[in-house]
């Protein structure tokens, strides 16, 4: 699918555009990976915050 757009050294279009120095090439794939890491992203942080809120919660509750 990218065959020809930069020398494949590494197999990551990320790392291989960076190598060589295709600044353009690199801005696009970035730009096309960055939306599902954000979503993946915000997924991880929507757990720790319902289980620190749980654990929070129940520390509050407890009688010392």
């Amino acid at each position: 699918m990218f065959d020809g757009m930069v020398d494949t050294r590494t197999a990551s279009l990320l790392i291989d555009s960076l190598l060589a120095g295709e600044w353009d090439v690199f801005k696009n794939a970035f730009s096309h990976i960055a939306l599902p890491a954000g979503v993946l992203a915000f997924y991880s942080i929507a757990y720790l915050s319902r289980m620190t809120r749980s654990f929070m919660l129940e520390q509050l509750s407890q009688n010392t």
